[in-house]
Parts: C-alpha cells; sequence; structure tokens
C-alpha cells in the first residue's frame, strides 16, 4: 500500500486507521534503512519531490559515522565559494574524502568570457580555467581552490580572424600552484607576445 499522507482523519475509525498508521510507519521505516528502500513507497509517479539539506556547520557533520564504504550526502558552507554547498562523503584511493560538489567560481562571481573561474565534479576533479599571457617566460597561478595535485595543462592561443600571426605557446613547467608558459613565434626562436587561454585539471 502506498503512503497515505492523510491518515488519521477525525471521521476514521480506529479499526481502519490503526492499519493505515502501520502502513504509514513501515514505509517511513523502509527509508531509513528498516527495508528496502524506494521512494515510490511515498509516491508511486515521481518519488521524492525535493529534499533539503540544512547547513551542518562541520564536514564531515559532528558526529556522523558513516560506513565505511557509503556514499553520504550533507550540506555545508565551502570556504571559497562562501556558499552552502552539497557535499558528497566518499571513499577513493587516497581515503574518504568529503567533496563540495555543487563549488564554483559562481558563488562569489559572474564570470565573463575572458576570466579565471573552477568548478568541482563530482568525482573529487577539479577544474579550472583562465586566460594568460606569455611574452618568452611566464608564470600563470591558477585560480579558485588549491590543488593538491594537478594532473594537466592545456593551452590554446588566442588570435583574432584567420590571419596567421606565427605565435605559439609552450607548456614548460606545472606546480600544484602554477604552471610556466613560454610565448614564441612557432616558425623562429626567440621570444613573442602571445595570448593564451588554459584548462587546468586536478584534485
Amino acid at each position: 500500500m502506498a503512503f497515505l499522507p492523510l491518515i488519521p482523519q477525525s471521521t476514521d475509525k480506529l479499526s481502519i486507521s490503526q492499519g493505515n498508521i502501520l502502513n504509514n510507519f513501515t514505509i517511513l521505516g523502509a527509508i531509513a534503512g528498516n527495508a528496502s528502500a524506494a521512494s515510490a513507497s511515498i509516491n508511486s509517479t515521481s518519488g521524492f519531490n525535493w529534499l533539503y539539506f540544512p547547513n551542518q556547520g562541520a564536514t564531515p557533520p559532528a558526529g556522523s559515522s558513516f560506513p565505511a564504504g557509503d556514499v553520504a550526502l550533507y550540506a555545508f558552507n565551502n570556504v571559497t565559494s562562501t556558499r552552502d554547498e552539497l557535499y558528497i562523503n566518499k571513499t577513493l584511493a587516497s581515503g574518504v574524502a568529503q567533496i563540495p560538489s555543487t563549488a564554483s567560481t559562481l558563488g562569489t562571481a559572474t564570470p565573463l568570457l575572458g576570466t579565471d573561474g573552477y568548478t568541482y565534479l563530482p568525482s573529487g576533479l577539479i577544474l579550472k580555467w583562465g586566460p594568460g599571457t606569455a611574452n618568452g617566460s611566464a608564470v600563470i597561478a591558477f585560480a579558485g581552490p588549491a590543488f593538491t595535485v594537478c594532473l594537466s595543462v592545456q593551452l590554446t592561443v588566442l588570435q583574432a580572424g584567420a590571419l596567421d600571426t606565427d605565435l605559439a605557446v609552450r607548456l614548460v613547467a606545472i606546480t600544484n600552484a602554477n604552471f610556466t608558459a613560454w610565448g614564441s613565434p612557432r616558425s623562429t626562436t626567440g621570444s613573442a607576445a602571445v595570448s593564451f587561454y588554459y584548462l587546468a585539471i586536478g584534485y
């Protein structure tokens, strides 16, 4: 029997409403993990309409004891985005991680074309992007939260129109805080001012 939200009514007989109330408690117990949990037992057509996650004030939440290997969701105010974000408690190869899966540069800014930014992926990876200029060697700092490990940086030369301006940018070195690029002519040696965009991936 499906969940009955309007039980009991003042006109109900105890012999009838008692069974309905017990049915509702059985369904609510299923959500708590006492049986085969399924949102369809609450609403057979659409499941839960919405879930509300109040700020827990700590990450992981104080007093939490998530079972090893299980995934958990909760809300917490992220220091970088300055907003309450949906956190995922999950196990990675390096151990249990608290991932602010909804945190991004949108928490503190409305990015425009050619500006720095970052976003978290639910997996725990972080994407960062932004513009840079190198005339010879240039060190470009990453935007957003610090990488524990930067895995890759991709560089794309920016030049308007179809004209070949004979410019190139090369990736020289990567750290977890920045990368070094070299701007130069593409077909000769030396240096030249080159505008570019970067995309960095890490965690």
